[in-house]
């Protein structure tokens, strides 16, 4: 065999169509999970911004009176900062500082409740002044240090009432049954908030020195491994069906083409290239989900500080190299692969994936719909990739074959000498199948002339002799 050669044909195009979903499933992944990382902290920015308008508008207020107001935006805010962490865009939560009896509507639209908020001095104030018959059967929501002062309270008030005043009873009853520390609906909560806490956050709001950290309002705070490990799973389930539905279309497309050809489909061919669809889907929700768990670990800071300005594209095209990486390593402790041929892969996943990256991100530059200018120009760079692959490996081989360069076993060198040339020199080549020994005869030796006969030299050269393997040729 000669040098090598380049060039891209059907079967390299089959790898870097491949290649390119595989990349764009850990480019979506790790893309998922800096959307969620994004909407949780958009969601704590505005409850940040809100409370602190509520503080200015409230300058004129008495503290006492304040912290009733930040204590409406503080829950309904939170409320929605709980949505925002479990991923429901279909509930949230508003004060609607109007002339109307509700001080918090929320839930799911247009399903919404109502809520009264009372903050006052102490648990029986507070239950008082919650159990207004105007509040009919809204949700009502106390300060947490005072719910179980409030529930007594009512309790107590409901039964001196239940003879002399019974629709006040009535009221007492809901209280002391229904009274909370939070907002709930659909596993969505708000956060706890103390009347002290209310009006210290008031009071610091006023001066300037409200740290939202201090209550809490930091997705460090917010997001907790079982968000991550939930979010992470809905990832990978959607990489891994748009990665049946992408591999699947070359599938069906060739399936229809031999029907209208042949008249006839083979059921065995479709069930084991539908097979192998699937098998390539699973692995691509893995890429997915292990993305955009990294992703969210990163950016929410649960693995440190210094990891929360980490690229979700870099996070993706990383996963991806590691995931087949440790595919092929399954595959070369099998003897499937040799180790050149796991290090030929590596370095083409690398190279590939990475040209995917950049594609991805001018496609959807170019073409600003969602998934499909990201999609187009994934595979995109990734041909090119392929390309870039095959210049950069037959430009290596070269290297090897002049240099003897293995590149960290990237290439094989192996020279030993071909039995051709051996023979033609006039060795006489061993076969071990079987050696006979006979008895050597020094009674008598005869000695006869020697005839020197024409030399031929015929030099040996190195070159490429199978795929990624130089030797003499």
């Amino acid at each position: 065999m000669g040098k090598p050669t380049s060039g891209v044909n059907a079967s390299d195009f089959e790898t870097s169509f491949r290649l390119g979903a595989e990349a764009w499933a850990g480019s979506q992944g790790a893309s998922y999970g800096a959307q969620y990382t994004n909407n949780v902290e958009q969601a704590i920015r505005q409850a940040t911004d809100a409370l602190r308008q509520m503080g200015d508008s409230t300058g004129n207020k008495g503290l006492d009176y304040a912290k009733g107001d930040i204590a409406e935006i503080w829950h309904a805010e939170t409320f929605n900062i709980d949505a925002s962490r479990l991923g429901k865009t279909n509930v949230s939560a508003r004060a609607p500082r109007d002339t109307g009896a509700a001080d918090i509507r929320f839930g799911s639209s247009p399903d919404l409740k109502d809520a009264q908020l009372k903050y006052y001095k102490n648990g029986e104030e507070t239950a008082k002044a919650i159990s207004n018959p105007k509040y009919g059967q809204m949700e009502k929501v106390v300060p947490s240090d005072q719910l179980e002062e409030v529930k007594r309270t009512a309790e107590t008030l409901k039964q001196k009432n239940e003879l002399r005043r019974p629709e006040q009873a009535k009221q007492y009853e809901h209280t002391a049954k229904s009274a909370s520390d939070r907002l709930k609906e659909g596993g969505v909560e708000s956060k706890p908030l103390s009347e002290a806490e209310a009006k210290q956050m008031a009071k610091e709001l006023r001066d300037g020195t409200f740290d939202p950290k201090k209550y809490g309002l930091h997705i460090d705070s917010v997001v907790k491994w079982s968000d991550i490990a939930r979010q992470s799973g809905q990832a990978a389930v959607h990489a891994a069906l748009f990665s049946l539905a992408l591999k699947s279309a070359p599938l069906m497309m060739d399936m229809l083409k031999k029907a209208m050809q042949e008249s006839a489909v083979d059921p065995g061919e479709f069930l084991l290239k539908g097979i192998d669809a699937f098998h390539d889907a699973v692995w691509d929700g893995l890429r997915g989900g292990i993305a955009s768990f990294l992703t969210i670990s990163c950016q929410s800071g649960q693995i440190g500080s210094m990891f929360k300005q980490a690229s979700p594209d870099i996070i993706g095209a990383a996963t991806v190299v590691a995931v087949n990486a440790i595919r092929n390593a399954i595959k070369l402790s099998r003897g499937q692969l040799t180790a050149s041929e796991f290090a030929d892969a590596c370095l083409m996943d690398s190279i590939v994936v990475s040209f995917g990256l950049l594609g991805a991100a001018a496609g959807q530059a170019l073409i600003p719909i969602p998934l499909l200018g990201s999609l187009i120009g994934n595979l995109i760079g990734g041909l090119i990739g392929t390309l870039v692959y095959q210049g950069s490996k037959s430009l290596i081989m070269t290297l090897a074959i002049d240099r003897g360069w293995t590149l960290f076993g990237f290439v094989d060198q192996n020279y030993t000498v071909p039995r051709e040339m051996l023979a033609r020199t006039g060795i006489h080549l061993i076969k071990l199948s079987s050696i006979q020994l006979n008895p050597l005869q020094l009674s008598t030796i005869q000695l006869h002339r020697l005839s020197v006969g024409r030399i031929q030299i015929e030099p040996l050269s190195r070159g490429l002799l199978r795929a990624n393997m130089v030797g003499y040729i």
